[in-house]
């Protein structure tokens, strides 16, 4: 799923007056040598949606890295 399928997943979830969706992907890597080998690669894969919303004029801010339709009702 593309980032701004996810933004309007998570617009539709909120229940409030107005919403704002913000996705934030992330994927790097490194890599540990020990003796001119490599030792240890690692690679981080991570995508946080933040919402916020206004309700009642208030303003409400919450952010997730689960994605899911469950996790997007709860943020």
């Amino acid at each position: 799923m593309d980032a701004l399928e996810l933004a309007q997943r998570a617009v539709r979830a909120a229940e409030g007056d107005e919403a704002l969706a913000l996705v934030n992907r992330e994927r790097s890597g490194q890599a540990r040598f020990a003796g001119s080998e490599v030792h240890q690669p690692t690679l981080i894969e991570n995508e946080v949606i933040e919402l916020q919303i206004v309700r009642d004029g208030r303003l409400g801010l919450a952010a997730s890295n689960r994605t899911d339709d469950d996790a997007l009702k709860a943020l």
